[in-house]
């Protein structure tokens, strides 16, 4: 698929459904792969530095939260496809851990390095 000027290839993950903002984008469905396992290995997630101070995280968790339940941001994100789900810490860690093996194998099968 095409990205400005260049050539790319791949799928979206998790999705039964074309994106508008990618409507030449085969979903991982459409490309033979179950959508159930490789559904966990969506999502955007906010980051911190391991030792960031617990306050400081308590504070980025809440307005993070605050952001995403405005109307424009939840707009925003599902242009993208994306499902606005405004987790706490604990159950995005707990969906990225369950996702980072599916990513890891998915990347093993097809091969891409960086470079």
């Amino acid at each position: 698929f095409w990205v400005g000027t260049t050539l790319k290839s791949g799928s979206i993950f998790g999705r039964r459904q074309q994106l508008a903002a990618m409507p030449n984008v085969p979903t991982m469905e459409e490309e033979g792969f179950p959508d159930a396992e490789y559904k966990a290995a969506v999502g955007v997630y906010l980051l911190a530095p391991a030792g960031t101070p617990t306050d400081i995280l308590a504070r980025l968790e809440k307005e993070a939260r605050e952001a995403v339940a405005t109307p424009a941001m939840r707009a925003r994100l599902q242009a993208y496809g994306l499902d606005p789900l405004g987790n706490s810490a604990e159950a995005a860690r707990s969906r990225y851990d369950a996702g980072l093996p599916v990513a890891e194998r998915l990347v093993k099968i097809s091969g891409a390095r960086a470079d």
